[in-house]
């Protein structure tokens, strides 16, 4: 017997003890090998009038709902006696009379979105699809019951009322039908296994098929993106492309998720696979996270590691060398320019930073021809010459004491790679958030899959980029074309969030190709509470309100480990921990050490990237924050103060699309110019109301 899993159905799970749960793997592993008349209790709903919704035992007071078709069931809901059979009546699952799609339509849901939009008189004109027949709105998988109050929709934004009444792949086309957007339907599922197993039906069906992926799935707290993905993700975890893939997507669209599943997959094909990134915070997240997702021989075939850390292994297999880390770059670059005031400390650095080491420069005929387009302040040639001199000074002093700046590290590993001096350990290289790294990084990543660049796979979002660089994967002799892909639904933020970060989003970011990307296709398919914000009249009273508003989540049913309280700089961070020490509130600082689950998470906003949580609390946002004091006074031109402006910006977007659920954003004095478009003209510099009440 085939036996798939509904969405719903692990939501219940999650209610449930880890004995219960071993209970649900043996119901599981009894359905597949057909033997769930042995002591099952196997018993129809007589409630439901599908007379296709059984129930079947799973202990003593543990009963699954389950839909059986055929040589399919479908298991729908796990739950506690009462629970179970009241769960059963409310829904009617029923495979859709014009695709064939099986869909699980709630009863009390439908009925409540039809008293808001059912006998009203809407004129046709002001309807979002007055120029669709019901017909058509039928053919997209609209349940019948819903389809009258769809047709009064005088906003599309208005779908989303619908999120617990349709399936999530009925609302995306719906949604992409009101935006103008073509819709191509599949032909129509002629049976209840054909309708589980098809892609479309991937993001509210699991067929596991895998014992072990549902015991991992059952031992800890269920991620939907553990069995879950939609169609678009499924297509690139699954491909096997000619060469190598792109995938962007704004915040929260499953980049990250598609990059695991991608790292699951071509491990069961035999691949040694290296997943591999720009923090270490974001590291120890996708180690946490394949733990959840992968069989202990899965693990062994995947590495997950900084492309520094993979650079510094590379390349202590030829030399003894050291890492530099920038404060030491940074410390030894001040001592050339005392010596030599020709140019500003700043400028030194940013032109490092930006044009050295972002495109990988080892020798003056290569900074004698790098373009320094947007950089502000021009230089001849002979002021290159000048310049180069000082980076060759400092080289040299990094030399003298063994150790090597990430670029540096990053080009010798990539040569190398490339002339057989050091054989590469993998012949599968994914890269997550792409956006972040350099030339020399990317170049690294492509050398170490160079024998096999069909399982090369690279994901990002430009949005997002929070550090010095920039690239297109053409110029760097990455060819992605045809096997490029945009993921548009927001699976982490709701609506109301995703709508504010927009305000001081890029709308129409690079496509890390040398084009740009439209981001106002993006649809959140969730909705929550406004975020909320407040103005403090000194530091010490913002803090003191952030461990407050921290107890207020907690007594509202938020987790510690669920919250995040997220700042500029490292100070600040330091402060807050300071103040929840007062409050004997339990706190952790990313980077540090693996997560722990009875301590909030503080960090800064760089170290937050990659990563997501239930209720997240951004603070400090006042003016001389965002951006520091101190970074504005090293800008030496207009360029590079702009330039420190545009990354703040996309920071602080960052950090609040951390958030899943709740978001909030604090300040003393008057507010930064980047986060005063988040707040109302008439409260940006007026001391507010504290509103813990709202977490």
């Amino acid at each position: 017997m085939q036996v798939a899993w509904s969405r719903a159905c692990f939501d219940s799970i999650q209610e449930l003890t880890e004995a219960e749960r071993g209970g649900v793997l043996d119901l599981y592993i009894r359905l597949e090998r057909d033997q769930l008349a042995a002591g099952a209790n196997f018993e129809r709903v007589k409630g439901n009038p599908t007379g296709t919704v059984f129930t079947c035992r799973v202990n003593q007071d543990l009963r699954a709902v389950l839909h059986k078709e055929g040589g399919t069931v479908v298991v729908l809901h796990v739950a506690h006696h009462q629970d179970a059979y009241r769960w059963a009546e409310n829904v009617h699952p029923a495979r859709h009379p014009k695709t064939g799609e099986f869909q699980l339509m709630r009863v009390r849901e439908v009925e409540e979105v039809r008293k808001r939009y059912v006998d009203v008189t809407i004129p046709r004109q002001e309807r979002i699809f007055k120029d669709y027949s019901g017909e058509y709105l039928l053919s997209l998988g609209v349940p019948e019951r819903c389809l009258e109050p769809i047709q009064n929709l005088t906003d599309k934004d208005d779908l989303l009322a619908f999120q617990a009444a349709i399936p999530e792949e009925v609302l995306i086309r719906l949604i992409d039908v009101a935006s103008g957007v073509p819709v191509v339907m599949p032909a129509p599922a002629r049976s209840l296994e054909e309708a589980v197993t098809r892609p479309e039906a991937h993001s509210e069906f699991a067929v596991l098929g895998d014992e072990d992926l549902l015991r991992a799935a059952l031992s800890a707290p269920f991620d939907r993106w553990i069995g879950f993905l939609h169609p678009s993700q499924r297509a690139i975890v699954d491909a096997t492309p000619s060469g190598p893939m792109k995938v962007t997507g704004s915040a929260g669209t499953g980049k990250s998720v598609v990059a695991l599943h991608r790292a699951r997959a071509l491990a069961r094909r035999g691949c040694t696979v290296l997943l591999t990134t720009y923090t270490n915070s974001l590291v120890a997240n996708m180690k946490a996270n394949l733990t959840k997702l992968c069989t202990e021989d899965e693990l062994d075939r995947i590495r997950v590691a900084s492309v520094l850390e993979v650079a510094v292994e590379v390349v202590t297999r030829r030399r003894r060398v050291r890492f530099a880390p920038d404060s030491e770059v940074e410390r030894l670059l001040g001592g050339i320019v005392n010596r030599e005031a020709a140019y500003p400390k700043g400028f030194l650095r940013s032109e490092w930073e930006n044009v050295v080491q972002a495109q990988g420069l080892t020798e003056w005929e290569q900074y004698r021809k790098a373009k320094r387009t947007g950089r502000g302040t021009a230089l001849t040639v002979a002021q290159r010459r000048m310049v180069w001199a000082l980076f060759e000074e400092l080289r040299s002093a990094l030399q003298a004491r063994r150790s090597a700046d990430r670029a540096t590290l990053c080009a010798e590993a990539e040569r190398y790679v490339r002339e057989g001096k050091v054989a590469s350990d993998w012949d599968a290289v994914i890269v997550d958030e792409i956006q972040d790294l350099r030339a020399p990084e990317v170049r690294l990543a492509q050398a170490l899959c160079a024998g096999s660049e069909q399982n090369l796979l690279l994901t990002g979002d430009a949005g997002q980029r929070i550090y010095p660089g920039g690239f297109s994967l053409r110029a760097l002799g990455i060819n992605v074309r045809g096997r490029s892909h945009v993921l548009r639904i927001n699976y982490r933020t709701t609506a109301q969030i995703r709508g504010l970060a927009d305000v001081i989003g890029t709308s129409a970011p690079d496509d890390l190709d040398g084009g740009t990307q439209d981001h106002k296709r993006v649809l959140s398919l969730r909705t929550g509470p406004v975020p909320t914000y407040c103005r403090y009249g000194a530091p010490s009273e913002e803090l003191d309100a952030a461990a407050r508003w921290i107890t207020q989540c907690t007594l509202n049913g938020i987790a510690l480990h669920e919250i995040a309280c997220l700042a500029r700089t490292n100070r600040r961070v330091a402060a807050l921990g300071h103040f929840l020490d007062r409050h004997r509130i339990a706190h952790q600082e990313l980077g540090r050490d693996e997560l722990a689950d009875d301590a909030v998470v503080l960090g800064t906003m760089h170290r937050a990237k990659g990563l997501e949580f239930r209720a997240v609390l951004v603070y400090d946002c006042g003016e001389g924050s965002l951006p520091p004091t101190g970074a504005l006074e090293d800008a030496y031109d207009d360029k590079a103060w702009e330039d420190l402006h545009d990354q703040d910006r996309q920071l602080l977007y960052v950090a609040m699309t951390r958030a899943r659920d709740i978001l909030r954003f604090t300040w003393s004095g008057p507010i930064s110019s980047l986060a005063a478009p988040l707040v109302e003209p008439d409260q940006a510099g007026s001391e507010g109301e504290d509103e813990e009440a709202d977490a």
